[in-house]
C-alpha cells in the first residue's frame, strides 16, 4: 500500500483503536499494522487514546511502528470514570457518580460502573508519556452522550444506553485540565464537540495562547462559529471525516472552505484502525483516498500537499518539545 505520492502522503489525523480491544486483539493487529506500513518512515495516523484501557495500547504501538503518533487525552464519553478527588470506598464511589451524572444512576447502572480514577494520577501518567513525544487528544465536551447501562462503552455495550448524562461542569474540569497540559507542554489538541460550541470556545481561549494548537475534529459546528475560532485561532484545523461530517455538513463546509487557508483542512476516519486493518488493510488507505476526493469537490484549490502541511501542525513540532 502506497500512501504517499508526489507532494504529500495520505494522512489520518484522527482515528482511534475500538472500545473493546484487548491484548490478544491488539497483537494481531500490530502485527498487521507493522506489516502494511512497514515502509512508512514518518507519521501517518494520529492514534487518539480516549481513556486508561487504550493509554498504554496507543504508546505501545507508537513507540514500535514509526507511523503511528500517539496523542493522549480523556474522551467525554468516559470522562465520568474520573475523579477529581480519589476514591476509594463504596460510598465514595457512590457520591461520585451521583454527583456527576443527572439523573443519578440507578442501582443497576451503579453496580456496573467502576471505582473511579483519579484525574491527577492519570495526568501525571500521560505528562510522563508526553516526554516521549506525542499531542493531546481525544478530549473536549459532548451535551448529548448517555452513559450505557454496561457502565463505560467497552466489550459489553449490547445492554444499551441509560438515562444519564454527565454534567457539563465535571466535563468542563477535565476538558480545561487537559488544555491547561496542551498550553504548558505546547502540544496540539483534537478536539470533540457536540451540542455545546460556545462552551467549548469559552474554554479554549481561556487558556490556549497558541494560535496553531487547535484541531476541530470532525467540525459540526455553524459558519459563524467558525468565523469565531478564526479570528481567536488564525492557525486553527478542521479535521474532515467521510463516516461524521463531510456530507452532513457538507454546506457549512464549503462555506468555511472559502474563507479558511489552504492548511486548514486535515483527512481523518475517526475509526477504529484495529477493526479496519484486520478487516482488510487496504479499506484504510482507500477510506482516505475517498475523503480525500470528496474534500477536493468543496475545495478546488487543495491538494494533498496542503493536507499534509495541516496535519504535520496537528503532531507538533517534538523535536523542540
Amino acid at each position: 500500500m502506497n500512501y504517499y505520492s508526489e507532494n504529500g502522503r495520505f494522512h489520518d489525523g484522527h482515528c482511534h483503536l475500538s472500545p473493546s480491544i484487548n491484548e490478544e486483539a491488539f497483537e494481531r493487529f500490530k502485527g498487521v499494522i507493522h506489516c502494511a506500513l512497514s515502509r512508512v518512515d514518518k507519521p501517518l495516523v494520529n492514534l487518539m487514546s480516549t481513556n486508561h484501557i487504550d493509554l498504554q495500547f496507543v504508546r505501545q504501538l507508537a513507540m514500535e511502528v514509526p507511523a503511528v503518533f500517539p496523542s493522549y487525552g480523556i474522551h467525554p464519553w468516559y470522562s465520568h470514570l474520573f475523579s477529581v478527588v480519589p476514591v476509594n470506598t463504596e460510598e465514595e464511589k457512590r457520591n461520585h457518580y451521583h454527583q456527576i451524572l443527572n439523573p443519578p444512576p440507578s442501582q443497576e447502572l451503579l453496580t456496573n460502573l467502576p471505582m473511579p480514577i483519579y484525574l491527577n494520577d492519570h495526568i501525571k501518567t500521560i505528562e510522563q508519556y508526553l516526554e516521549e513525544g506525542g499531542a493531546i487528544g481525544e478530549i473536549g465536551l459532548d451535551k448529548v452522550f448517555r452513559v450505557p447501562y454496561s457502565g463505560f462503552m467497552g466489550p459489553r455495550e449490547g445492554l444499551g444506553l441509560s438515562p444519564c448524562r454527565v454534567s457539563m461542569n465535571h466535563q468542563i474540569i477535565i476538558f480545561e485540565a487537559f488544555l491547561r497540559m496542551a498550553q504548558a507542554k505546547n502540544r496540539p489538541v483534537s478536539i470533540h464537540c457536540v451540542g455545546c460550541h460556545g462552551k467549548l470556545l469559552e474554554s479554549v481561549q481561556k487558556i490556549i495562547k497558541s494560535s496553531s494548537l487547535v484541531t476541530l475534529h470532525s467540525y459540526s459546528g455553524s459558519y459563524d462559529q467558525f468565523k469565531l475560532w478564526m479570528k481567536k485561532y488564525p492557525n486553527i484545523r478542521l479535521s474532515v471525516s467521510k463516516v461524521l461530517n463531510l456530507d452532513k455538513y457538507k454546506d457549512t463546509l464549503q462555506k468555511i472552505s472559502s474563507a479558511a487557508k489552504e492548511t486548514t483542512f486535515v483527512l481523518e476516519t475517526d475509526l477504529s484502525l484495529d477493526m479496519l486493518f484486520l478487516d482488510a488493510p487496504n479499506k484504510h488507505l482507500e477510506l482516505l483516498k475517498t475523503t480525500y476526493e470528496e474534500l477536493k469537490s468543496i475545495q478546488g484549490g487543495i491538494d494533498l500537499g496542503s493536507l499534509t502541511s495541516a496535519f504535520e501542525y496537528c503532531i507538533g513540532d517534538q523535536t523542540n518539545n
